[in-house]
């Protein structure tokens, strides 16, 4: 049978091997036995995660592509059939993100820590920048002509484009269904994430694993629950 999907996790030199090890067993777990996963280690460098996700959509050879942080982990075997439902229709879905240091009207996107779409339709699109907004001033402040976090345009335009979409729609974002440490606004009123997050009881994002030995110590821990 040949790859109907593509997935990648893309992780900086700042992660415990053993968070990377956890992950993978837990997506191999879950991994529909036509897709291929690659993890894929970068530079720690400005601009290094959105650079490598676009190396990685121009070599995939799938049409549908997914992507998800080395921190984040899918909950069930539904997770992935419920990516490639919609991707492979043309939709934009991912789990539900807001950039909350960008002054850009609490714009919600789809994150690049969970998310999945057709390279036929980005192309179509015109192949839509990844790399996240240069800031500028103190509060901070979008350059002129930039408007998001990493990945946040790809939201942006499938929502411009929404016309398009006739019996799907043009972006479905998985809310979360459970936050262990509410940290960060999505839509004034509705509901928070932050660490520990699981989305539609599909996929669960730690958030933050990189910056500490703890969280990472956490996240494995959620790794061999999963595992049983």
């Amino acid at each position: 049978m040949s790859d109907i999907a593509s997935l990648y996790s893309i992780f900086m030199s700042n992660i415990d091997p053993v968070v990377v090890e956890a992950q993978a067993q837990v997506v191999n777990k879950f991994l529909p036995i036509d897709w291929v996963f690659e993890q894929r280690q970068v530079p720690l460098r400005r601009y290094a995660h959105a650079d490598a996700m676009k190396d990685c959509i121009t070599h995939c050879t799938t049409d549908v592509i997914a992507f998800l942080d080395i921190d984040c982990i899918p909950l069930t075997s539904l997770a992935f059939p419920f990516l490639y439902s919609y991707a492979s229709k043309g939709t934009l879905v991912g789990a539900v993100q807001r950039a909350n240091h960008i002054p850009n009207g609490a714009h919600v996107y789809a994150g690049p820590f969970c998310l999945a779409f057709s390279r036929e339709r980005y192309r179509a699109f015109g192949s839509p920048v990844l790399r996240e907004a240069m800031l500028e001033g103190k509060p901070y402040r979008p350059i002129p002509g930039q408007r998001g976090d990493v990945c946040e345009e790809l939201t942006y335009v499938w929502e411009q484009n929404k016309g398009l979409f006739t019996f799907t729609p043009a972006v479905q974002l998985m809310r979360p269904t459970h936050v262990e440490k509410p940290l960060w606004n999505l839509e004034p009123g509705r509901e928070r994430f932050g660490h520990g997050t699981t989305y539609d009881n599909l996929f669960y994002h730690a958030f933050e694993a990189r910056i500490s030995a703890d969280r990472q110590s956490r996240f494995i821990e959620k790794c061999k629950q999963v595992l049983g």
